[in-house]
This record gives C-alpha cells, structure tokens and sequence, in this order.
C-alpha cells in the first residue's frame, strides 16, 4: 500500500499502457467481421480436442487423436501444445473467451516480466523499466504472431520472467530452500517452452535467455 500510495502516477501509467494495448489487439479476438487469423484453423481444432479429452480422460495422455484425419500421433506433434498454459485456459471456458483470456494472461506475462527483469535484476529504475516493459508489450513478434493464429509461438514472452527467476535463483543461492524453490519454477518455465509447441523456436529462445544473462554477469561482475 505504501507503494501504491508513493507511486500513484506511476500504477496509473501502468493501467493506461495495459488498458491501451488490450483496448487495440483484443479487437482481433476475432475482428470485427468475426473472423480469425489463418493459422487458427490448426490451432482451435488441437485446443477444441485437449479440452474435449481432458473432460473425458482427464490426466492419461493423448497419443493418438480421432478427430484428425482419421487417426493421427497427437502428443508427438510438437505444435499440439497440450501441456500448456494455452491448454489450461482453453479447458476452463469457451473457445472464444479462452482465447482472449489467454492473450491477456500472455500480455501480462510480457509486461511484468520484463519489467522485473530490468527493475530487479538489472536495477534500473521503475520508469525506465516501464519502458522497456512497454516496449517489449508492443512489439510486434509476439502480437502479430498471435493475431495470425502462431499461439505456439507465445511462450517467447516468457523469456524475461524466466530470466528474472534464474537470475533470481543465483542471487539467493545462500539461502537453499529460495533457491530451490526459485529453480523449480523455472524448470516448469522452461518445460512449457518445449511442451508449448515453441521448441521449433527454442534456438532462438535458448540464444536470447544466453544474451540476458550474459549482460546480466558482464553488469554483476563490474
């Protein structure tokens, strides 16, 4: 509360960015002649068919799926993402509000992980790191991406947070249990990279959790 009360200018500029940016791509969810990107044509049916097997198999895997061409490996697609906070969404609610739930979840994600990263673990102060963290919400990787229907391609965004908790991690290694704790919770990041269906990407997420953490001992060294 003493935060909130100290920086009240601060929080306000944090809602004004979040309310524009989901007030300018929400509209997408679909568009205003209720169509979708393209890619969603793979997309929904592999999410639809997670939440139909979910509901009737609960926790055994999805091997093989009937409801595409007769019969096909579903799990050993890497694109299915079944094990993937997408799927967990999608389970709970209908496809369409999953769907911009789910890109809220993801736009959060973006915002605050980056901006811990830059405030906690590279020390910037709060209105740079608001930036930065804008600009990372804003750029056109992540929101194009999922306009067009890549939804695989959304767990880059936590890229930043990931970061933030292994960095983390190091910075509490004295103390066993947090740093235990904070290792667990990026394994799971990191597993739901490859579970996601981004493991067509994680060249590119591999190098760019290197970079950062790169900086980050160039910085912690000096």
């Amino acid at each position: 509360m003493q935060f909130l009360k100290k920086n009240y200018l601060f929080c306000i500029i944090i809602l004004s960015v979040i309310f524009a940016h989901q007030t300018i791509f929400q509209n997408y969810f679909p568009n205003s002649n209720s169509y979708l990107g393209h890619d969603y044509s793979l997309t929904l049916p592999n999410l639809m068919f997670g939440k139909i097997w979910f509901h009737n198999n609960m926790f055994s895997i999805p091997w093989f799926s009937p409801s595409f061409c007769c019969g096909v490996p579903f799990f050993s697609d890497p694109q299915t993402g079944y094990y993937s906070f997408q799927q967990i969404i999608f389970i709970f609610f209908s496809p369409v509000m999953a769907l911009k739930l789910t890109y809220l979840f993801f736009s959060l994600i973006s915002f605050f992980g980056f901006f811990l990263l830059v405030s906690k673990s590279f020390k910037l102060n709060i209105y740079l790191s608001l930036l930065a963290a804008t600009l990372f919400l804003f750029n056109g990787f992540f929101n194009y991406r999922a306009i067009i229907g890549h939804w695989s391609f959304l767990s880059y965004v936590f890229i930043p947070v990931y970061c933030f908790i292994l960095i983390h991690c190091f910075e509490k290694r004295e103390e066993k249990f947090k740093s235990f704790f904070y290792l667990l919770i990026s394994s799971l990041l990191f597993a739901n990279f490859i579970h996601s269906g981004a493991s067509s990407l994680i060249v590119v997420i591999g190098l760019s959790i290197l970079s950062v953490l790169t900086l980050y001992l160039h910085k912690w060294q000096y």
